[in-house]
């Protein structure tokens, strides 16, 4: 591919409100100074992207998207390169890689939001720091339609427009696809 060969990557992503916390301050830096045995990290990283102004005049409940009072999105990056050839990565040595930057780099982002229960979850953080996640960036690790744990990703995709406003996506999902044609292991649910 373009970015060279066999590229594989994890992404996960966080929505900030406020600067960052003492004590994600010390687990990010700790995260970004481990290498783990036998991982090359030259291409880990947490990417931070600014947002305000026009994005934050924008009513929450005016789009999918309700973090429009966000300052920060936070890009959690994990990419390696690896040897093997098509229909190889699921073996030994190959598989074992892979597991070590996912291990990395879930540990870090659960690490970061230990407070909240290891994911930036707005209902369980008193001080107001994070606003959930970005949809985009599909976490299979914050739930989907297989573990049933679907509620809880799309709570932090989408905070009360999943579920909870006039115009919630459940309801939009149910009247624009109502035989469930369009679906992922992160897609909207029907019920």
């Amino acid at each position: 591919n373009g970015s060279g060969p066999n590229q594989f990557g994890k992404y996960k992503s966080a929505y900030m409100k406020k600067g960052f916390p003492a004590d994600q301050i010390e687990t990010i830096f700790k995260y970004l100074n481990t290498t783990p045995s036998g991982l090359n990290m030259s291409q880990c990283l947490l990417q931070v992207d600014s947002y305000g102004g026009a994005i934050n005049r924008v009513s929450p409940t005016a789009t999918a998207v309700p973090q429009r009072s966000s300052i920060m999105k936070l890009q959690y990056q994990a990419y390696w390169n690896n040897a093997a050839r098509p229909g190889q990565t699921h073996e030994s040595p190959y598989r074992e890689m892979a597991q070590g930057y996912l291990d990395w780099i879930n540990k870090f982002y659960s690490q970061v939001y230990a407070a909240m229960g290891g994911t930036p979850d707005p209902q369980k953080d008193p001080s107001g720091t994070v606003d959930g996640c970005y949809y985009n960036y599909p976490d299979s690790v914050l739930g989907t339609h297989a573990d049933q744990r679907i509620d809880q990703a799309m709570w932090l995709y989408f905070l009360d427009n999943f579920r909870n406003n006039k115009r919630n996506l459940v309801n939009i999902k149910r009247y624009w696809d109502p035989e469930n044609y369009f679906h992922s292991p992160q897609s909207i649910p029907l019920q």
